[in-house]
């Protein structure tokens, strides 16, 4: 019967590519006992499994921290005080039809501007389950809409479209849920361009800012 140490366990690791069973939680008590040759032995696959886990449960912690800031800039939209008051607007398209070829009798496109229309128009588009209006936070609006700074609502005139399926727009949580056309970003732009063109009158866009998934369609 042959006992082995901590130093016999380090050799057969780096000798050895494979292992019968081990047991993780063993391992703290490698430097005062030994174990029996035919009853444990350290599984390398195991090993790194353990590093597998470490590193994913990194990440997910990693990830809310960054969500939980994200959605601390992107809270209840508050009107500041250095950029003129937004306006909030709707159009129903008629029969607006879809990249799958289904079609909606009336779809609703809901929308905020800052500014005079008469101002250079900016469309900028929102992120993810959000909205144009989620955009109006003192660590967005209240940076950039203000006097002197980028988008200037005296001299710009700022468009925050709800994308289809968010907001006030139409989505299939209004009551056709599942009945609800499928849709993509290329229906997200095609209605926030028929919105812009045909019920605003913007023949031309100065700029188009996107955010997250407003990135992506821009």
């Amino acid at each position: 019967m042959k006992w082995i140490f901590q130093e016999d366990i380090v050799q057969r690791l780096q000798r050895d590519s494979e292992f019968p069973f081990g047991v993780f939680l063993f391992l703290p008590f490698l430097n005062c006992v030994g174990f029996y040759k035919c009853q444990i032995y350290i599984n390398p696959y195991l090993l790194r499994q353990r590093a597998k886990e470490a590193d994913m449960m990194l990440i997910k912690v990693l990830t809310w921290t960054f969500w939980t800031l994200a959605l601390a800039l992107t809270a209840l939209p508050v009107q500041a005080a250095d950029y003129p008051t937004p306006k909030e607007g709707s159009w129903v398209v008629s029969d607006f039809r879809f990249h799958t070829g289904e079609a909606l009798p009336e779809m609703r496109l809901y929308y905020t501007t800052v500014g005079a229309p008469t101002g250079e128009p900016v469309l900028i588009l929102h992120g993810t389950t959000m909205s144009g209006a989620s955009m109006l936070t003192p660590a967005f609006a209240g940076e950039l809409f203000g006097p002197g700074q980028p988008l200037d609502a005296r001299r710009y005139y700022i468009i925050l479209p709800d994308a289809i399926g968010t907001g006030k727009s139409s989505k299939p949580s209004d009551g056709l849920r599942t009945g609800f056309p499928k849709y993509n970003y290329d229906d997200m732009v095609d209605a926030q361009y028929r919105l812009v063109s045909e019920h605003l009158g913007v023949r031309h866009l100065r700029l188009i800012l996107g955010y997250w998934m407003g990135g992506m369609q821009t």
